[in-house]
């Protein structure tokens, strides 16, 4: 035989495997529980926590929340403690991080951080800005994804970061990653929830990553890009300014939440949300005012992910 001839045979070989590999990948079809995610979003949205503001009592409260719904569903501490402390000179004031944890089925000594933050902004005068979407939605997804995975532990260790001070320049994942050490470098990926449920008009979720390629192979790479077409609604990569849409195309979303202080020590991240919208950073941030149905649908496909990435990560 010749070689060329040789050459383009081995080539085609190695072209139906690859292509078999992606036929065979298996989707994920688990859920989550749907009333859990609906109340934690209802109650951390709620006037009762005052908009969240780091250093107040609506922050206080909504810890004590967090803490509660861990304690009960079993979910144990990080490090003994569900509060982890930090310092805000410039307000003259104590962050809070909450931080739990719930250890793999195999003993891989990789751990995947799910975080969100759920601070906002507080209050002016008798207006309370409740941040349902920013963000109580991603606070809600991921206490309901840590209620679910407490009962289906996944491969790895998942550590469910609650980030205080997100609006204060990342402050509290930056006090997170700077308390744990060397421990960073167990950390295979972040997924971070920031905006998950949009205004009544938002239609799909973006995503943004990074350094991917050193958690999944190829091949498996392209699996997770075939589940995320095959997910409805659309999970789009990149945040695009779509046809009516009020994206801002000026905010530099790689650095937009808690996910850019993972990208600083170089571990992989992925990000996703619905984008700024009309009611951002507005008192009209209510639960009323969000795209519950989007909401669940997207907690749902996240989730998934999640899970794929954890069972096919090479790490």
């Amino acid at each position: 035989m010749s070689k060329p001839l040789l050459i383009l045979m081995c080539f085609f070989i190695a072209s139906c495997t690859y292509k078999k590999s992606l036929q065979s990948t298996p989707f994920i079809i688990e859920t989550i529980d749907t009333q859990y995610l609906l109340t934690d979003f209802k109650v951390l949205s709620s006037d009762k926590f005052q908009g969240r503001k780091s250093g107040t009592l609506g922050s206080q409260l909504a810890q004590q929340y967090l803490i509660e719904q861990l304690q009960q569903h079993q979910i144990l501490p990080f490090r003994a403690h569900y509060q982890h402390q930090f310092s805000i000179p410039k307000e003259s004031i104590t962050g809070t991080n909450i931080v739990a944890i719930k250890k793999g089925y195999e003993d891989t000594g990789k751990i995947i951080v799910v975080s969100a933050h759920y601070d906002h902004l507080g209050k002016s005068g008798h207006s309370i800005f409740n941040g349902a979407d920013d963000n109580a939605s991603g606070t809600a997804a991921v206490l309901t994804i840590a209620k679910h995975i407490v009962k289906n532990p996944l491969k790895h260790d998942v550590v469910f970061l609650f980030s205080d001070a997100e609006e204060l320049n990342l402050l509290g994942t930056k006090a997170f990653l700077n308390d744990i050490g060397l421990l960073k470098e167990r950390i295979i990926i972040n997924i971070n929830l920031d905006m998950l449920a949009g205004s009544t008009s938002e239609r799909q979720l973006f995503f943004i990553h990074r350094n991917l390629d050193k958690l999944l192979n190829p091949i498996n790479n392209d699996g997770l890009t075939l589940l995320q077409r095959s997910l409805q609604p659309r999970v789009v990569s990149n945040f695009r300014r779509g046809k009516g849409s009020h994206i801002n195309n000026r905010v530099k979303w790689s650095k937009a939440s808690d996910h850019a202080a993972f990208n600083e020590y170089a571990i992989p991240y992925i990000y996703f949300g619905v984008g700024t919208h009309k009611n951002y950073h507005t008192v009209d941030d209510d639960f009323e005012n969000a795209n519950v149905t989007l909401f669940v649908k997207n907690v749902q496909n996240i989730y998934k992910q999640l899970v794929y990435i954890d069972r096919f990560s090479y790490k």
